[in-house]
């Protein structure tokens, strides 16, 4: 599946796969904002593996991602499951889909220990009833980026590829329509053009359309950015003005690694917070999403942008240590919170990438964890942080505490298995703890729960008299 960043790859294959209609999904992203998901590069195989057996052994007998300590490890455990698969697939007649999602980003990693690019099963060794579906854009899947025989696999002639296009010239003047600001013939045909179909650029010029009602279509038209198919260039050049200057680039490479969710009132702690206020009216308003408070990125390119972007260009210069000493500033600023709070599990995972292992085994060891199971934490949400602290346990020789943590992380999971995210959410409503029930369908701005349990849990949330705020 392939198409330009923006134009609904990743959406179009979950609404399509996430139905009941295909039970045996599997969905790998191989990129997720910092604070979400495994602590490790999420380019890395390794991490692939561990993430991909997990959601296997849901559906297939024995359990191998605790013992997974290696790509190794990982390939075999991988080409048992998919013979399971396919001995399924022969009983019953359904396919078993991983999806692998956000190549295109693994691309951009350095110092990757073993790039899952590299780390594909073969096509001879996928079985019929295991179906893998790679979603990236074009230069992702070149024979070389990826590995060979999968890139010349899908090449763009094997009749395997499929050419996702956008949005026609009806569908965005119907969408533009929709809004409650009125615009002219001339004004959807100005925004038709300028979006050229990506769903994506048509989100960021209609926020900056409805930010007053003095705003009109060509003033959107008249500011920095031209969308011409690239969507780097887009924003390279919508942001060309502030990443020039050494202070405002610097902020952006922390706001850019921060959280996935960021309260607005912990940015008003920082010491930066006037300049980060008139960056955000005067440039980063059209690419954010405020929320209850906080603060969202409605797009993670643009987080890989930054990321990238703001990595001191220097030839020769030590990118490893600048991004130890961001995610040091912020393992700082994050510090004191609870395991509850998002910022309070950002800080776990910004001290494990700026390094500082022992003070990251301390904060694991204190009562942080058990505050997450008292609080009903989705078992998503906390494993990041176990398997953070298993890492640096071993590394320290701690292995008393490697021990902690495994049992801990059984016990999270046993938690989850004896009980399904949107039932436990149903029973936490019953005893009217809203927000925690909340928590177990929806955080970070994103549902953790099917399309289907998070619309049968809404439809229990409207019913309780206790909600009707929400």
């Amino acid at each position: 599946m392939t198409g330009c960043a923006g134009v609904g790859k990743s959406t179009l294959v979950q609404d399509v796969l996430s139905s009941s209609d295909y039970p045996f999904f599997i969905p790998y992203y191989a990129f997720l904002p910092d604070g979400e998901g495994n602590p490790r590069d999420r380019g890395e195989a390794l991490t692939f593996f561990q993430d991909v057996i997990e959601r296997l052994d849901k559906f297939f007998t024995h359990r191998y991602s605790i013992g997974i300590t290696d790509v190794a490890q990982g390939r075999e455990a991988l080409r048992e499951h998919m013979a399971k698969a396919h001995e399924q697939y022969v009983i019953q007649g359904r396919k078993t889909i991983l999806l692998v999602d956000g190549l295109d980003h693994v691309s951009r990693e350095v110092g990757l220990q073993s790039s899952v690019l590299h780390e594909l099963p073969r096509p001879d060794e996928v079985p019929e009833g295991f179906l893998i579906i790679l979603s990236a854009q074009p230069q992702a899947l070149v024979p070389g980026t990826i590995r060979a025989d999968v890139g010349i696999a899908v090449a763009e002639k094997s009749g395997r590829r499929v050419e996702v296009t956008g949005l026609s010239r009806p569908e965005v003047h119907a969408i533009i329509a929709k809004l409650p600001k009125p615009t002219s013939t001339e004004d959807r045909k100005l925004l038709d053009e300028a979006c050229r179909g990506n769903p994506l650029i048509l989100t960021y010029l209609l926020k900056s359309f409805q930010r007053s009602p003095e705003t009109s279509v060509n003033d959107v038209l008249a500011e920095p950015g031209s969308y011409t198919g690239d969507l780097d260039n887009y924003y390279a050049i919508a942001l060309s003005v502030p990443l020039k200057d050494f202070r405002t680039r610097e902020l952006l490479a922390l706001f850019c690694r921060a959280a996935p969710t960021i309260p607005v009132s912990w940015l008003q702690s920082w010491p930066e917070y006037g300049p980060f206020e008139d960056l955000y009216w005067h440039t980063l308003a059209p690419f954010l999403r405020e929320e209850d408070g906080n603060l969202h990125f409605i797009h993670n390119s643009l987080i890989a942008f930054l990321k990238s972007e703001t990595l001191f260009k220097v030839p020769g210069a030590d990118h490893a240590a600048y991004e130890r000493a961001y995610h040091s500033t912020l393992a700082d600023r994050s510090s004191g919170l609870p395991c509850a709070n998002p910022l309070g599990r950002a800080h776990v995972l910004h001290l494990l990438r700026a390094g500082r292992k022992r003070e990251l085994l301390t904060v694991l060891t204190s009562s942080l964890l058990r505050e997450a199971l008292g609080a009903f934490l989705p078992y998503a949400l906390v494993r990041p942080l176990l398997l953070a602290g298993l890492k640096v346990a071993w590394t320290l020789g701690e292995y008393g505490h490697v021990m902690r943590f495994i049992l801990l992380d059984y016990e999270l999971d046993q938690r989850t298995a004896r009980m399904e995210a949107g039932e436990l959410a149903d029973r936490l409503l019953r005893l009217d703890l809203p927000n925690v029930a909340l928590s177990q369908v929806r955080s970070g701005g994103r549902l953790l729960v099917d399309d289907k349990v998070a619309l049968g849990f809404a439809q229990s949330l409207r019913k309780n008299s206790s909600m009707e705020a929400y």
